[in-house]
């Protein structure tokens, strides 16, 4: 299952009727992408032995960090587009 089967079915990855703890967690983690980022960071040359047991910190990591840019680049947004709006 990936994200991209939940926004087909619903049109949107909207908030669950009942609120359940780790929801935005499991979302998130069906993008897969913060595995691929994580793995990216290391050099191709580096046994991957050695920074195996990183992957789960990075992969944490990489989830919050993107909420955190993700919050602040949807409320700019949201401004600019409420400052087009009020200028038409």
């Amino acid at each position: 299952m990936t994200a991209l089967i939940l926004e087909t079915r619903s049109g949107s990855v909207s908030e669950p009727t009942y609120k359940v703890d780790r929801y935005a967690v499991f979302l998130r983690e069906l993008s897969g992408i913060a595995d691929a980022y994580a793995v990216f960071i290391f050099p191709t040359e580096m046994p991957y032995c050695v920074y195996i047991k990183a992957l789960p910190l990075l992969h944490d990591t990489i989830c919050f960090i993107n909420d955190v840019t993700s919050f602040y680049r949807r409320s700019v947004t949201v401004k600019m587009t409420t400052l087009y709006r009020a200028k038409e």
